[in-house]
Formats: C-alpha cells, structure tokens, sequence
C-alpha cells in the first residue's frame, strides 16, 4: 500500500495509528508525502514507525519526479508533486493507493491504480479484528467532526451497517 498524508493525519486525529500499522501490509509512502508533515507532534507519532520498519519511505528518482511535475502541471483537480509522487509511485510498485483526496483518486484510477480511502483502512482492521465495530462507529463519528472533508454520507451508511453486524 502506497499511501497519502492525509490518511496518517486523519488517524493520527482519532490515534489509529497504531493499529493502521498493524495491518499486514508493506505500508509505504514517499519521501515527498513524508516531508509534508510538519507538525512535531505528528512527526513524534509517526517517526517511530519509519524507524521499526512498519513505514517505508520510497525515494523519488528524477525521472519520476519530472513525470509528476509534468502531471502536477496538467492533471485536473490542482494536484501536488507529493500527491502525483504516490500515485506514481503506486503505479510504479503495481500497488494500492490510499487517498481521501477526491481529485488524486480520480487521477489515478484513470490510470489504472487500485484506489482505496480511509474507509478501507477501517475495513482492513476490522477485518483483521485490529479494532471492533464500537470503534470503528466512533471514530468515523469523531472524523465527521473534526474533518470537514470527510465525506459524511458514506460514514453514515458504513456506521448503520456496523450497528446491523455488517461493514462492507
């Protein structure tokens, strides 16, 4: 899994971190995305997981970093380097993409990238039984609130099927 920032800010907010790293997945990101996290306590939280392995940091060769600079400039939907650095990367290691960004999805599933969000990462842990339902319904809950982006429907159609037993 290759992923964006605003997947670890977002459970860094409701301190999912933990367990998103405990996923069995190779969890990766870009030197790019990395350095977009700015916050010391974020980086505090974070950095332990670079250190153990748990999160790896993909260097960006030049000819990537040209080819995302040259998609920065002519994708639409206002893109970043660090945004197109993940899609690319992605693309590059034939990997899933974590995003909540509604214009790097779009993006990249045009090119062909298997694109997942935060409900994903949900689902994983729920499906690894890494968190329960109760959890899973609060913190969703706690991320309407406190992000504004959060798409606020789709929590609330995965959060009534948590009730009823079922989240897929």
């Amino acid at each position: 899994i290759v992923s964006d920032t605003n997947i670890f800010f977002d459970l860094y907010k409701v301190g999912l971190l933990k367990e998103f790293f405990s996923l069995p997945y190779e969890i990766k990101t870009t030197m790019l995305v990395f350095s977009e996290i700015k916050d010391p306590n974020q980086l505090q939280v974070i950095k332990p997981f670079v250190d153990t392995g748990k999160l790896k940091i993909e260097r960006i060769d030049d000819d990537v970093f040209t080819k995302c600079l040259s998609l920065s400039l002519t994708t639409p939907g206002d893109l970043s380097i660090p945004d197109c650095s993940v899609w690319q990367t992605a693309k590059k290691l034939n990997a899933k993409m974590l995003t909540n960004d509604k214009n790097l999805r779009k993006a990249a599933e045009k090119d062909n990238v298997e694109v997942h969000g935060l409900f994903f990462t949900f689902d994983e842990m729920l499906k690894h039984k890494i968190i329960d339902k109760n959890c899973a319904i609060s913190e969703t809950k706690k991320l309407m609130t406190i992000n504004r982006r959060f798409p606020k429907k789709i929590a609330e159609m995965k959060n009534g099927k948590y009730n009823s037993g079922t989240w897929s």
